[in-house]
C-alpha cells in the first residue's frame, strides 16, 4: 500500500508540474515570420540604408561621432566593406559572433533583405 501511495504521489506531482507549462510560438521561434517578405527590389538607398540607420548607425553605436568598433555605418563605404567581408551577415545572424544590434535581433524580413542585397553584390544603388 505504501508503494502504491508513493507511486501515485510521484505521478500526481509530475502531472501537475508538466501541465503548468505552456508554449508561445513567438517566444520559442523568435524568427517566426507570418507575412511575406518581398526582396525583389532590394536596393541600398531605399531598403538597406533605412534599416542600418534605424538599428546600427544610432547615436550610441556606429555613427560618425561614436564609431563603435571603428565603424561609421552612416556611410555606404563602411556598410559595403563589412557586407563584402562577411561581418555584416555574421553580426545580424549572430553566427559566429555577437548578435547585433545588442538591444535585440533585426526582424527576419530585414535580415532577409540585407542578405539578399549582400548576395547581389552589395551595390550602391
Amino acid at each position: 500500500m505504501k508503494y502504491l501511495l508513493k507511486a501515485f504521489s510521484i505521478i500526481a506531482t509530475f502531472t501537475i508540474i508538466t501541465s503548468c507549462y505552456s508554449d508561445n510560438k513567438e517566444e520559442l521561434y523568435q524568427n517566426f515570420v507570418t507575412e511575406d517578405c518581398d526582396t525583389t527590389n532590394t536596393k541600398f538607398a531605399a531598403t538597406i540604408q533605412p534599416i542600418i540607420v534605424q538599428n546600427c548607425a544610432v547615436p550610441s553605436c556606429h555613427n560618425s561621432s561614436k564609431r563603435q568598433s571603428g565603424l561609421d555605418l552612416s556611410t555606404y563605404a563602411d556598410v559595403q566593406a563589412i557586407a563584402t567581408d562577411g561581418r555584416l551577415e555574421n553580426r545580424i545572424t549572430g553566427n559566429p559572433g555577437p548578435l547585433m544590434p545588442p538591444n535585440g535581433a533585426l526582424q527576419p524580413c530585414e535580415i532577409e533583405k540585407i542578405l539578399k542585397w549582400v548576395n547581389n553584390g552589395a551595390q550602391n544603388n
